[in-house]
Order: structure tokens, then sequence, then C-alpha cells
């Protein structure tokens, strides 16, 4: 039998792209999944559209929250699967048989985390996992949409709700510091819905990757601070020369 597949959709408000993300999920041809649905009790005709599809789902709740990060735990602490995947309101798988292709060669039993491509805007998204540098930069290099990790090492860390935005870097850059092993798919996964928070906050994302990055190790942060000044200085030249 199949090893079960949590994937978590968290929303709250989303009544213009919840039953997209719906339909992606249970249309795929993986016989083993787990879907979980965490409203944050939404005021217009999300649950509505959820309550349509409530016999396909496996557990649904709506109720406050203090923020995604803390929908997501509170779907992470109800997931049972060996992987777990956040694909969240708007965010959709690319084809009705991504997981199983995914999981279509036994995962070594070292593997901790899965990741692979994401679209945005009609374009694939390149790979640049960070883990993969000689130098480690504020940029994580894969979207959490195209990641599984296991379910019992995602509990073990959790998301870590101090940060706004940037808790499921916190995570994945907490997971490469205690050494686990990374695994790229080389699978198309998920098209990514860019109306999302850290979509939409660049700035403070980076602040958030900033302070992540600094608590773990300070010498890299002020190499890669350095670097982005500069870069900001430049660019500021460049304007004014012009």
């Amino acid at each position: 039998m199949e090893q079960i597949i949590s994937v978590i959709t968290i929303c709250y408000n989303s009544e213009l792209s919840i039953e997209r993300t719906i339909k992606s999920v249970l249309s795929q041809t993986y016989p083993n999944i787990e879907y979980i649905i965490i409203d944050g009790k939404s005021s217009d005709g999300t649950n509505t559209i959820i309550q349509k599809y409530q016999d396909n789902i496996s557990k649904y709740i709506s109720e406050e929250d203090s923020g995604i990060y803390n929908a997501m735990n509170k779907g992470l602490t109800m997931a049972i699967g060996e992987w777990v995947c956040f694909m969240n309101a708007g965010d959709v798988f690319v084809d009705n048989q991504t997981v199983e292709r995914v999981f279509f060669t036994p995962i070594k039993n070292n593997v901790d985390v899965i990741y692979g491509y994401t679209f945005c805007n009609n374009k694939r998204m390149e790979l640049d996992p960070f883990f993969m540098k000689k130098r480690k930069s504020f940029s994580m290099g894969f979207c959490h949409q195209s990641t599984f990790v296991r379910t019992a090492l995602a509990k073990s860390i959790g998301f870590d709700e101090k940060y706004k935005i940037a808790a499921d870097y916190n995570m994945i850059y907490t997971i490469y510091k205690q050494g686990k092993t990374f695994y790229n798919s080389n699978t198309d996964i998920s098209i990514f819905d860019n109306t999302g928070i850290s979509s939409l906050k660049s700035i403070p994302l980076l602040k958030e990757v900033a302070n992540i990055i600094r608590e773990e190790d300070s010498i890299l942060f002020y190499k890669e601070y350095v670097k982005i000044l500069v870069k900001y200085i430049g660019r500021k030249l460049i304007y004014i020369l012009r």
C-alpha cells in the first residue's frame, strides 16, 4: 500500500481561489492522499465552497487563528502522512499526476526533504537551493508549494510564529542546519499564486530571512548584508549618473 501523503491548504476569505486548489488536490491520481483544510473563519463564501467537497476532504476546520503560520501549525498537528506538503489557497499542482510522479520511485529512507520546480506567471522558476552554494544566501531557492517534508521532522520543528512571512524559510533552514538530506525530484510540482503574502511583501520578507540567518550565522549575515548593500548603492549610482 502506498504511503500516506498529507496535503494541507490554508485559507482565509479565499472564495475566488480556494476551489481551484481543492480541485487540483482532489484530482490527484495518487491513491493515498490525506487532504486537510484549515480556514481562518472566513467571512466570505470560502466555507460554502469547501463544504461542497467536504465528503472528499479528510479533515477541515474553520476557526480564528493568529496568522498564517498559526494555521499551518494547526494543519501540521493534524497530519498523519509520511510526507507533508502545503498547497495554500490559489496554489495548484501542475497536473493531476504530480504527486504520483514524485513518489513513483520509492524515496530512500535517508531523504528528509523532496523539492522540485514551480511555475509563476507562466514561467518555470529556476531551482537554486541555498544549500548547493558555497556561500549560503537569503533565498531558499525553491518554493514551499513544491516541497514535501517528512511529517515527523516538520512537526519536530514547526513554524516559528514570531515570523509573519518567512517561517517556512526558517523551517527549511533549520532542517539544513540539522544536516538532513534534501532530494531534487527534478519534477514540475506546483503553480504558484503570486498574490500570496510573501510575494506582496518582499522587503519585510528579506528582513525576516536576514534575522533568521543572523541568529544562526552572524558572519554569513554580514557578508550577505554587505553584498546586498553594494548592489543597492550601485543601482542608485547608475540612476544618478544617467
